[in-house]
């Protein structure tokens, strides 16, 4: 299992391009810790005020930092991939509530090459779902009312 101490991973991020390509990004409660593709602890990145709930990860569209976050104190970190160094840092306000972090134009990893389902479809197959269930309530309904009128 990745993970450098008895704290727990969540997020996980793969780097895709640059000196970093394939190495594995995690949140691990307690630091944001960096492996080779093989495992091994690459390094630590330590998070200043972190209150042990590092919790989530996000790749930086700049393709050079990265940005977590501590549940716990609601603090947010950019953090430097290569060098480690706090690029930006900033408290949420939500210490104990803080449970996710999303980045504009984040780079994510696989998923890629596959076929995509177009948003007419979605909206189709959404609607065809309501009408299930709306027909399925329907007929509930008549049952009923013709258990009551005998």
């Amino acid at each position: 299992m990745f993970s450098k101490s008895n704290a727990s991973v969540f997020a996980l991020r793969v780097v895709p391009d640059g000196a970093f390509k394939g190495n594995v990004l995690v949140a691990d409660s307690t630091a944001a810790i960096m492996f080779d593709s093989s495992g091994n602890l690459i390094k630590t990145y330590t998070l200043p005020g972190n209150d042990g709930g590092d919790f989530s990860l996000n790749l930086d569209p700049n393709g050079t930092d990265f940005w977590t976050g501590d549940s716990s104190s609601g603090l947010v970190w950019e953090v430097n991939i290569a060098t480690g160094a706090i690029d930006e840092q900033f408290n949420t306000g939500h210490g104990g509530t803080f449970f996710g972090l999303s980045v504009f134009g984040e780079i994510t990893s696989g998923g890629g090459g596959g076929p995509t389902v177009p948003e007419p479809s979605t909206w189709a197959m959404m609607l065809l779902g309501f009408a299930g269930m709306s027909f399925v309530a329907y007929r509930k309904r008549a049952a009923k009312a013709a258990l009551s009128a005998v």
